[in-house]
């Protein structure tokens, strides 16, 4: 096992140890308690299912879409996605992506099909390599043959470019990148974007969104309150602090000096698990109970942090629902939709236009016995 196999490994298992950590630890499971700040709380009363769809398995997350085409992949099944049309509420097809050129594939659980319309591209950070292909077509060939830069995660901005967490050969940390077709250098990497704080590799785990409005990318970190904005060649326009008062990494590394190899001793705790961008609003699913929230509502709930990607502002916060007592895993933002994947379901959610995406609009939602109870004093 080489280095960089290594590194992606330690960070693999990290990322497993706090998915079990938050299990472990959901509100379902433990007593939460308050964190130490407040949110500013949309009360949302009765935002109503719209459509409720068993997927079947579990392990889903949303590809992205096209015009009114939701794409849902899986881990278990890579080269397969679903086809959700906002329109008549239903999943249309499975649809079966083809590999051209490829002569070999390995770790297969770790490819992940990104939508970019009117292309789709899969990629495998372990392999490594990306490919690329016309919807519709679902013929996927070389994006560009790779040079041996291990990634985790690649975000496609526009059609010949995307941004990967990478593996830095140079600091042996994780570092954020431009992949481009069309532009030189081919592959551009940031090594001052992420920031350590402890190994720079663990400890700067994050997830990337991209907003097509405002050609913005933002990078929250996992363990800790911060997200990052930037240009679409990844020059940083914000440094802005999420409201909890996690501002520094919870982690314990320890290193085992005869295999000259590190190990995460416990579990970080997640502050934020998923960022989606759009109309200018970031959206981040938070893990933390605030001072001013029914601890009832919040365990019966994911919360949404909203904030201004121009400014970094934080601008409210509302609520997705359990469902069948599961947390969402996964949601995307829609003008009069919320969609949300849970285990094994896709749920769509009524609301209004502009509910989520401006301070002073509310939207309803299913708690609203709880919701009741919550004072302008709890506010």
């Amino acid at each position: 096992m080489n280095a960089n196999t290594r590194i992606l490994t330690l960070c693999a298992s990290a990322i497993s140890a706090a998915m079990i950590f938050m299990y472990a630890t959901s509100p379902a499971n433990s007593k939460v308690k308050p964190a130490g700040f407040n949110r500013n709380i949309e009360l949302l009363q009765n935002l109503t299912i719209d459509r409720e769809i068993e997927l079947g398995n579990d392990g889903y997350y949303i590809a992205g879409k096209s015009g009114e085409r939701l794409f849902i992949g899986t881990r278990r099944r890579p080269f397969m996605l679903l086809e959700y049309n906002q329109n008549t509420n239903e999943i249309k097809h499975e649809i079966n992506i083809s590999l051209s050129g490829v002569d070999s594939i390995r770790d297969l659980a770790n490819f992940k099909v990104a939508i970019d319309s009117p292309y789709f591209f899969i990629s495998n950070g372990s392999m490594p390599d990306i490919l690329r292909g016309k919807i519709d077509d679902w013929r996927a060939v070389h994006f560009l043959r790779d040079s041996g830069h291990f990634f985790v995660d690649a975000v496609p901005i526009s059609p010949n470019s995307l941004i990967l967490r990478s593996l830095s050969a140079k600091t042996r940390m994780f570092a954020l990148g431009k992949r481009t077709l069309v532009d030189t250098p081919y592959f551009d990497v940031k090594h001052d974007i992420l920031e350590r704080q402890i190994d720079g590799v663990v400890d700067v785990h994050g997830t990337i969104s991209y907003d097509k409005k405002t050609h913005r990318a933002a990078y929250v970190y996992a363990y800790r309150n911060q997200f990052i904005v930037m240009d679409s060649n990844l020059n940083v326009l914000l440094r802005p602090h999420t409201i909890d008062t996690f501002s520094r990494a919870h982690i314990k590394i320890e290193k085992i000096e005869s295999k000259g190899e590190s190990i995460v001793a416990s579990p970080p705790t997640t502050i934020n698990s998923v960022i989606r961008t759009a109309y200018g609003v970031v959206f981040v699913q938070s893990n933390l109970l605030s001072n001013n929230e029914k601890p009832e509502l919040y365990e019966s709930s994911s919360v949404i942090d909203k904030y201004d990607i121009g400014t970094g502002k934080y601008l409210s916060s509302f609520y997705v629902p359990n469902y069948k007592k599961e947390r969402a895993s996964d949601f995307i933002i829609l003008p009069n939709k919320v969609i949300a994947l849970y285990q094994n379901h896709l749920i769509t959610f009524k609301t209004y236009q502009a509910t989520t995406l401006k301070r002073s609009t509310t939207i309803k939602t299913e708690v609203d016995s709880l919701s009741s109870q919550t004072t302008k004093s709890d506010i």
